[in-house]
């Protein structure tokens, strides 16, 4: 279903400890739609409170994509994201062909595989 929205939008990324929505802001302001997709904080022991990036990334794509879904992606003049406080999501360069790195990692723009 299209969102009934004249004019230019922004999309607003939030991305949380246990979900991210996405919003549809007309320029005046006014929230049109948001879309929210939850992801798990994991508790591998006691005390510790831990995200699985991969969850994340999918939820802000999830989101990100029905949001977008909804207008002309042509309409959407700007992007505001906001982060978790204090968070920090380390990333894994990608490790070429060792034996010992998963396969689908994310790699640091920029870096280079390693050899």
């Amino acid at each position: 279903m299209q969102v009934s929205v004249s004019g230019d939008i922004i999309l607003g990324l939030d991305v949380g400890t246990t979900a991210a929505k996405a919003s549809l802001f007309s320029l005046d302001g006014i929230v049109r739609l948001t879309v929210s997709r939850e992801y798990p904080l994991l508790n591998p022991q006691p005390g510790w409170h831990v995200q699985d990036p991969d969850a994340i990334a999918r939820g802000v794509l999830d989101a990100m994509r029905e949001a977008v879904s909804r207008v002309d992606p042509a309409r959407i003049v700007g992007v505001s994201i906001s982060t978790a406080m204090h968070g920090l999501s380390a990333l894994m360069r990608t490790c070429g062909r060792s034996p010992s790195c998963s396969p689908g990692r994310i790699r640091a723009p920029g870096s280079r595989p390693r050899h």
